[in-house]
């Protein structure tokens, strides 16, 4: 197997790129960039808007008189951050309340 098929070329999915896609040497950069291995990098306007949308989830607990718990914080700053995906953080909260 040649170094090409073994370590295809960076494939783009609109502005983001997978880890394991990306050629010799350009995973150190992308992991500084906020890659993770099995995750997508984020764009500035993908982070934005989760930044947004997360904004707009915590006004609207606080409006109701609740404050999140710290659990819900690490969370929430580490879905912004593109460390963690929607769905891994619903995994998280549910086995967090149900205790597993």
């Amino acid at each position: 197997m040649d170094t090409l098929t073994k370590f295809p070329r960076t494939e783009t999915c609109g502005e983001r790129q997978t880890v394991e896609t990306m050629a010799p040497g350009e995973g150190i950069a992308a992991f500084h960039a906020g890659a993770i291995p099995g995750k997508t990098a984020l764009t500035d306007e993908e982070r934005q808007a989760r930044r947004e949308a997360d904004d707009f989830a915590r006004a609207s607990v606080e409006l109701e008189g609740f404050k999140l718990p710290k659990v819900d914080e690490e969370l929430s700053r580490r879905y912004v951050a593109g460390e963690i995906t929607i769905e891994d953080a619903i995994k998280a909260v549910h086995e967090f309340v149900h205790g597993r």
